[in-house]
């Protein structure tokens, strides 16, 4: 009877991910039936999402905890997966008007959506390395498959390929990695490693440096942190815009959450073994994606290469150790993935002479022709900058309030000095709209009630964080706490 009781609550807690399976299959059937229904298919999947939404909220608010073998279902869990359907919603709000425009099949892509975001969501529940290795390659090959989606671009291909061949050679890293551990260990659950270092911890064998190290390029790789970096760009800059959306969000939180329980949860006694080769990448991250960000002439290629910053930003709170910076980073996360959301949204609107240009000369007098669409934009580049009082400004407060508190003084002074050197390219797009004539010639921008709808709960998440972030630091504290608890 109790075994039975196990599998029904394991059920339950995993019921999020097995609905959005569900759904994602479901929206095939219906494509079927109701072939070229974009509009119709767009809302379809922002209500199932939502639904799914409002399903894990509800598990959090019970505070339902499952703890098996190979997963770990919590707070901090049912925090993920409430931003990894956040964004799901978010891209389908916002990416109708490029769909319709570059005749993308938006039934595949959706799906394809879908399936990364349940890989993304089984990484963040494993309590196994193995399973999180399966959620990784789910989520991976889905965004291979969707960083070519532009098959007749150049760009697109080079990007995908470069994506694939990089993310192989990582993954190949990764899982060599967690072979060495079980060979060593004897096991690949977090909990039992974390045993395992308990009782050998004075004598760890070059084997579990060189597999922790290969785990660690993994992660690096997925952190999009330098040297591991190069695909990033280019992918980015290939991908079909809202693809380049969603891969700036969920696969980096997928990334950042799931390295965060694993040095809870595996590595709690060798975690500061780790901080001086965290502190060197997130040095090389934060500094090579600004100053590389400067360069840029195209809009798109400059948020990918701040994407590359911001994740040395998250890097410093890694170093950090702490409940503070670990909080920190769920709350910068959130932040981020609606901000860049937003940013790539305007971008693609803008861009309408030449897919792949995206030149900062396209935002010239946007303010005068479309106000609103300037108003939107500005805002996202300021939290991206960091400017108070936006949501953007707090995050990254918090972060270098928890290096300082952890005496990282040195993370501290170059995470303000990149931080301050990023608003140059930020105002830059600030510039063009307010500040630069109108062309003559101005193309009509074509957008649609979702997008509006999405732009503007993008806005209302950074001001409502700007405006209160103590009390979404502490919610993203209790999730934090609550795996520091129950490793």
């Amino acid at each position: 009877m109790n075994s039975t009781i196990d599998i029904l609550d394991q059920v339950n807690a995993n019921l999020p991910t097995i609905i959005l399976l569900s759904f994602a299959l479901l929206m095939l059937l219906i494509d079927l039936f109701l072939p070229k229904r974009n509009h119709l298919f767009r809302s379809l999947l922002a209500i199932g999402s939502l639904c799914i939404v409002y399903l894990v909220v509800k598990l959090l608010l019970q505070e339902k905890t499952v703890y098996t073998y190979f997963f770990s279902l919590d707070s901090f869990s049912y925090f993920f997966h409430i931003l990894f359907i956040t964004v799901l919603v978010f891209t389908f709000l916002l990416s109708g008007p490029y769909f319709e425009r570059t005749k993308i099949k938006f039934p595949e892509t959706s799906l394809l959506l879908f399936f990364s975001t349940a890989g993304a969501m089984i990484m963040i529940s494993a309590n196994d390395l193995i399973v999180m290795f399966l959620g990784l390659e789910l989520m991976s090959i889905c965004l291979y498959v969707l960083a070519g989606m532009l098959r007749k671009r150049v760009q697109s291909n080079e990007g995908a390929l470069k994506y694939f061949l990089l993310g192989a050679f990582s993954s190949g890293f990764l899982l060599y990695g967690i072979t060495l551990f079980y060979g060593i260990t004897g096991s690949t659950n977090y909990s039992e490693v974390n045993q395992w270092i308990s009782q050998t911890s004075n004598k760890l064998s070059l084997t579990f440096w060189i597999g922790a190290g290969l785990i660690l390029i993994g992660f690096f790789f997925k952190f999009a942190s330098v040297p591991f970096h190069f695909w990033s760009p280019d992918a980015y800059e290939g991908a079909p815009t809202p693809i380049t959306a969603f891969f700036s969000a969920t696969p980096k939180a997928a990334a950042f959450g799931t390295f965060i329980k694993i040095l809870i949860v595996a590595f709690p006694l060798v975690v500061s073994d780790f901080e001086l080769i965290l502190k060197i990448i997130a040095i090389a991250t934060m500094g090579i994606g600004n100053f590389v960000a400067l360069q840029q002439k195209s809009v798109k290629r400059m948020l990918a290469y701040s994407s590359i910053s911001h994740a040395g930003y998250l890097m410093v709170a890694l170093v950090v150790k702490s409940n503070l910076g670990y909080s920190s980073i769920l709350l910068y996360l959130i932040v981020y993935s609606v901000t860049n959301l937003g940013a790539f949204t305007i971008a693609y609107l803008v861009n309408r002479k030449n897919e792949g240009s995206y030149s900062y000369e396209d935002y010239n007098g946007l303010a005068t022709k479309y106000p609103v669409l300037a108003m939107f934009m500005a805002l996202f580049m300021i939290s991206l900058a960091g400017i108070p009082p936006t949501g953007g400004f707090f995050v990254k407060y918090y972060i270098f309030y928890s290096a300082l508190k952890a005496d990282q003084l040195l993370l501290a002074i170059l995470m303000a000095l990149f931080s301050a050197i990023s608003v140059y390219y930020y105002l830059k797009v600030i510039v063009h709209m307010y500040m630069k004539p109108l062309p003559d010639s101005y193309e009509t921008i074509k957008s649609d009630t979702h997008v509006t709808m999405g732009l503007i709960f993008s806005s209302l998440i950074i001001i409502i964080i700007g405006v209160a972030p103590s009390f979404w630091l502490t919610l993203t504290n209790r999730s934090v706490s609550n795996i520091l608890i129950n490793p």
